[in-house]
């Protein structure tokens, strides 16, 4: 997969601003893409491109520009610099955050007769088709991404930059967020937003931006668009602070700890108040801890820390090698919970690792009980819309049942929150949960 989690941050501006704008940004978003990051914006009116390899860092400060488009990129393969962005083509540059199938891009290219390398990233396809139908279908900028928006269908935000305007394009599905806010003489436009006040941009739409004026233009509709929005963004991805179109994550998850209370509120009556403590696994937990001790009774205390100054994602580390490396570098304890009952609650569960490292890690200052609550049901299935899960064969879900997990952890129980209660309508795609693909 040459794509999978990224974040888009982009800054339009009456007034000229430095780089400084678009890095502070781009560090905002630095949870969903470590390996890359570049940026384009104009220069003597000439689009320019600068990409680095590794995490965002300060770019030329004496660099102006009225428009800075960004791109933080997480993939576990094709990382060479050819496919890092934006990517510049000949009359803009392109960033895009999601996934689009094999097969679909087969079949696209085939019928525009186009030659790719199958190793080519999405990003690197979609600059290619744009610069086929403007070049040898005689299309305009519009037309092309009209075409475009009725042709791919996959999960794509996109954002083409030219001379004149940012073009903004977001699927028929609306699987990955993305928002603008206007503020006085200046539009941002990113995959993740902590302002209220920020609007999605609407799902199978497409916008014209025009740099000078500001002027926002809905140009394209996509008839009878679907909601399938990507829940592991609220899940996982999403900081807690942001919003996923309208839906506050922190509240989302939330009721994701109270529905883990009543699912499981029978089993742990028995438990002495006194006795338990609540912990979530840092960063990603911590909000389904809080709720699920808020609602249950049982105290919290975030016993599991982790060391500021490792702040990265084990799940967008590459290998088994270098994400055990970052548990034994990431966490400590500093509270003592020998003989106490443990409920530790995390988002997700997909390889294991972790999870086996951070339980035997808690065995070692000898607690009485260790119980796992998941904020999501077991993941059985691989992900085509732009989440990187490993092979079906390296699914923790697809090697042992609940049972035999709670024996190789090392627990006294674990409970998965039930999919009935995480699906509280048909907007989401849940396929990676029960395997019905949207498409």
């Amino acid at each position: 997969m040459a794509n999978t989690e990224c974040g888009i941050y982009c800054i339009v501006s009456k007034l000229p601003i430095t780089s400084h704008r678009i890095i502070s940004g781009l560090e905002s978003l630095q949870h969903r893409g470590r390996d890359s990051f570049g940026v384009s914006y104009l220069n003597h009116n000439h689009l320019k491109v600068e990409k680095h390899q590794g995490l965002v860092r300060n770019l030329d400060v004496r660099i102006v520009s009225p428009v800075w488009l960004g791109h933080v990129r997480y993939s576990t393969s094709t990382k060479t610099m050819k496919y890092c962005q934006p990517i510049l083509s000949n009359s803009f540059s392109i960033v895009h955050n999601g996934n689009i199938k094999y097969d679909i891009w087969e079949r696209i290219l085939l019928e525009e007769k186009i030659y790719h390398n199958p190793e080519d990233s999405d990003t690197y396809k979609l600059a290619s088709l744009l610069e086929h139908y403007l070049q040898n279908n005689n299309y305009t900028m519009e037309q092309a991404l009209v075409k475009l928006l009725n042709t791919v269908e996959g999960s794509f935000c996109v954002l083409v930059q030219t001379k004149d305007n940012i073009y903004i394009v977001r699927d028929r599905y609306g699987f990955k967020p993305l928002n603008y806010l206007r503020e006085g003489n200046r539009i941002d436009i990113t995959s993740e937003s902590e302002n209220p006040l920020a609007r999605p941009i609407e799902r199978g739409s497409l916008f014209k931006l025009n740099i000078w004026s500001l002027d926002m233009t809905k140009l394209y509709q996509f008839p009878e668009p679907k909601t399938k929005k990507c829940i592991f963004e609220l899940v996982y991805f999403m900081r807690e602070s942001t919003y996923f179109d309208d839906r506050s994550v922190k509240e989302w998850r939330q009721d994701t700890g109270e529905k883990l209370f009543l699912q499981t509120r029978d089993k742990f009556s028995r438990l002495d108040k006194s006795n338990t403590l609540v912990c979530g696994v840092p960063s990603s937990g911590i909000v389904y801890g809080e709720a699920f001790s808020h609602y249950s009774g049982f105290e919290y205390c975030q016993f599991l820390k982790k060391k500021k100054d490792y702040p990265h994602r084990t799940f967008i580390l590459p290998d088994n090698t270098k994400r055990m490396d970052a548990c034994r570098k990431k966490y400590f304890m500093d509270i003592d919970i020998k003989d106490k009952n443990i409920i530790i609650l995390d988002d997700s569960v997909v390889r294991g690792n972790t999870m086996k490292f951070l339980v035997d890690y808690l065995r070692d200052f000898q607690p009485k009980e260790v119980h796992l609550l998941v904020g999501c049901p077991e993941i059985i299935q691989p992900c085509f819309y732009g989440v990187d899960f490993p092979d079906i064969e390296e699914l923790v879900a697809n090697k042992m049942s609940s049972s035999e997990m709670k024996d190789y952890f090392k627990l006294d129980s674990i409970a998965f929150l039930d999919l009935s209660s995480l699906k509280d309508s048909d907007s989401y795609c849940s396929a990676c949960f029960d395997g019905k693909y949207p498409f």
